[in-house]
């Protein structure tokens, strides 16, 4: 049996990603660069990991992983990732007024009255 090329070489990370400033400086291979995966590799827990890089934990040996992995100072690492944690509530509350508008509005209204929902 003939092994097939990969048509597009290595492939990129699935699943939950990596901050962007992040992903640009270490070039992430799928299975590999992901902080779950770097805590499989070394034995210790992704949560205490997760929390390490958010610097909502001070674990020395945690960190110099970390340091090892993206090869960044452990300052530069917590700033990218408190900076992508911001991000994501700010985008979540935008997504949560946007929702409370839409469900407010009269043309809302008179569509779910026409499905046959009782609207208040």
């Amino acid at each position: 049996m003939i092994p097939l090329q990969k048509p597009y070489g290595i492939k990129g990370p699935r699943g939950r990603k990596l901050p962007p400033a992040i992903r640009n400086q270490i070039k992430p291979i799928e299975g590999k660069s992901s902080l779950r995966s770097i805590a499989k590799a070394y034995g210790v827990s992704h949560p205490n990991l997760s929390a390490t890089a958010y610097g909502d934990r001070n674990t020395p040996h945690l960190i110099q992983i970390l340091e090892m992995e993206f090869k960044l100072p452990i300052e530069e690492i917590r700033a990218i990732f408190q900076k992508a944690r911001e991000l994501r509530q700010r985008f979540k509350e935008q997504q949560a007024e946007n929702a409370m508008k839409i469900s407010q509005s009269e043309e809302t209204k008179a569509i779910l009255k026409n499905m046959g929902f009782k609207v208040q």
